[in-house]
């Protein structure tokens, strides 16, 4: 599999595929997506939103015929090497997918910590995506990297 940024002609179709599962749709430059690629069909995706208080990764999708083939284990470390270390980074996974992202180094936030603004922007739209039907309660997990982790 290649692991790479995709350009701005393929942004559209991982806008039509982010569209389709409900999730926010990648705005370029605030945000870098990157492909999975099998033979240049797109089996994966992920991204990296640069916000200015933090970094959030997110918006994974695996091509349902390549579940279970290590895609978003790929395209997740691919994007943590991408991460700038003077930055906090966090992501807000469905609970499922919780264990998957502490496997690389992600901690849950303590209730102490102070969430960035960001954070907070995300966990409103998840909120709305919930009242709307399309994503489960359980979706309002913040997890952390801290480097070297």
């Amino acid at each position: 599999m290649r692991l790479r940024e995709l350009h701005d002609v393929e942004l559209e179709s991982a806008n039509h595929i982010y569209a389709q599962i409900d999730f926010a749709l990648s705005e370029p430059p605030r945000d870098q997506t990157f492909g999975g690629f099998v033979n240049d069909q797109l089996v994966g995706l992920a991204r990296i939103n640069h916000h200015a208080d933090a970094r959030e990764i997110g918006g994974f999708w695996t091509h349902p015929e390549h579940r279970g083939r290590s895609v978003a284990t790929r395209l997740l470390c691919h994007v943590l090497d991408l991460l700038p270390m003077d930055r906090r980074c966090f992501c807000i996974p469905f609970a499922h997918l919780a264990d998957f992202y502490r496997a690389h180094g992600f901690r849950d936030l303590e209730p102490e910590d102070s969430l960035p603004r960001s954070a907070l922007a995300k966990l409103d739209f998840c909120a709305r995506q919930h009242d709307a039907g399309r994503y489960p309660p359980t979706v309002f997990l913040i997890l952390e990297i801290r480097h070297g982790a």
